[in-house]
């Protein structure tokens, strides 16, 4: 079997088909029949329909379909030349008009049964699961599985409700699956076998085994032994029935699902600042993973000894799996020292975790903004100084010290020239050197220093730059 299969993966003409998934705990895939989209009433100058599809003799051309999309098989591959198509009255690129994702598989239901079709190709553009699809091709058998290949057109028609597996069992597929080739099914309380990398691996439920094949192995989250939900489709290869996987990436949702793992959410402070230097609100920016996925992530804080508050948190990025929360800098005063906040993370099984931190308000007087920058070549003509320090509170003084040459060229006080009356106050002090005094060029060193009158905590720093002007 595995030499078979193996010839099966070799060939150039499919990448590999694989399981799709509609059911997690973020999707809710319809299973009512009624809710399936049906071919069954066709008129003169449609297109095929999928049973028509199948019955005609392989490597017959110009074969034009219609069904459901239920699953993206493999990632797209950029690497290969296409001819150019026309897609959605665009003249693109085979490259440009499609997604992400290729092989779709389309499904049908015709008087009650289903029918499905490996498309060996990409999907349209902006396709999703559940759209209704159009492609034009070649129909052929290769190996036992019937595909269509060479495609030359292809659309999208409209959306439809996603279409639900048909949940089998291991013994079901054994007895019946060349009668169910391409088909979607689940197969409930799967134990996974040990992953064999580009060959099939084992795995069982309680009435038998059978091979799977896998494009990459197990995502992180579960590992051979575990019992799982297995979304997967039904292939063959020659007259031995096995089952292909995907991946949740490509297909946006759990393709082994690990219905009884209780591992709690993992959460990660991504922007941890242990001290608020300034008034100003304070985001807290959480990342949140889960297994399973994630149902709602809060936080509780408490300002001081107020009174603690509860909110929930926002998503931010989808992808990254990251929320945010803001706390207000109306709530962040003078006299605040600290904050301490918990997250709590709730996954879809309802199991929680939870994650405590803290944050300090410093007070401190701190500088920055200096002019000139320091090592700064500068003409004399603009020469000034200045400086922003802020936590200054409501009267703070400045002094400034200017050396060149180990001499001082001036020390004493200057002016500030803007304060906020608060003990965030953010204050700016500069010096301007009156018109008759010329400085001579060269390197100089200034030395700024504010001072918080209320307390007496004072903030300096001292930089170097250099001067050309008058005297070169």
């Amino acid at each position: 079997m595995n030499k078979s299969f193996l010839s099966f993966k070799s060939k150039s003409y499919i990448s590999l088909l694989i399981v799709f998934v509609l059911c997690t705990g973020l999707l809710t895939v319809p299973v009512s029949a009624q809710d399936k989209y049906d071919d069954s009433e066709v008129t003169e100058g449609d297109p095929f329909t999928i049973k028509e599809v199948l019955e005609l003799k392989s490597g017959t051309e110009h074969v034009f379909v219609r069904g459901q999309l239920v699953y993206f098989a493999t990632p797209h591959d950029n690497t290969v030349e296409r001819p150019v198509l026309s897609f959605s009255s665009y003249n693109l690129t085979f490259d440009d008009a499609y997604a992400i994702y290729g092989n779709p598989v389309i499904q049908t239901v015709i008087e009650g049964k289903t029918y499905s079709l490996f498309i060996d190709g990409l999907a349209p553009l902006y396709s999703e699961i559940g759209d209704i699809v159009e492609f034009s091709g070649t129909f052929v058998i290769k190996d036992g599985y019937p595909m269509l290949t060479d495609i030359t057109t292809l659309k999208i028609v409209e959306s439809e409700n996603k279409q639900a597996p048909l949940t089998v069992t291991i013994a079901e597929i054994k007895e019946n699956g060349l009668n169910m080739l391409g088909r979607y099914v689940r197969i409930n309380d799967v134990t996974l076998g040990s992953y064999k990398e580009f060959g099939l691996t084992k795995i069982s439920d309680r009435t038998g085994e059978i091979n799977l094949y896998m494009t990459s192995p197990y995502p992180a989250v579960v590992k051979a032994g575990d019992v799982v939900i297995l979304y997967a489709v039904i292939g063959c290869s020659d007259s031995t029935v096995h089952l292909y996987a995907g991946t949740k990436e490509a297909n946006g949702y759990n393709i082994f699902d690990n219905i009884y793992d209780r591992t709690p959410p993992s959460i990660t402070e991504i922007n941890y600042r242990p001290n608020i230097t300034e008034r100003d609100y304070h985001s807290f920016m959480i990342r949140v993973k889960d297994n399973r996925g994630v149902k709602n992530v809060f936080i509780t804080y408490q300002i001081d000894n107020q009174t603690p508050v509860t909110r929930p948190m926002e998503l931010f990025d989808a992808d990254e799996n990251i929320y945010t929360y803001s706390i207000s800098n109306n709530d962040i005063t003078e006299d605040v020292s600290q904050i301490a906040y918990g997250v709590t993370a709730v996954n879809i099984s309802n199991v929680t975790n939870t994650m405590s931190s803290r944050v300090f308000v410093d007070h401190k007087p701190k500088i920055y903004g200096l002019t000139p920058e320091p090592y700064e070549y500068i003409s004399f003509w603009s020469f000034s100084l200045s400086a922003r320090c802020f936590n200054m509170g409501e009267s703070p003084k400045c002094t400034l010290t200017l050396v060149k040459d180990g001499f001082p060229l001036f020390s004493g006080p200057i002016t500030v020239d803007s304060h906020n009356y608060n003990k965030f106050g953010t204050c700016s002090a500069s010096y301007t050197p009156p018109s008759t005094l010329k400085y001579p060029s060269g390197d100089y060193t200034a030395t700024i220093t504010f001072e918080r009158i209320e307390d007496g905590f004072t903030a300096s720093e001292t930089w170097e730059f250099s001067l050309y002007g008058w005297d070169d």
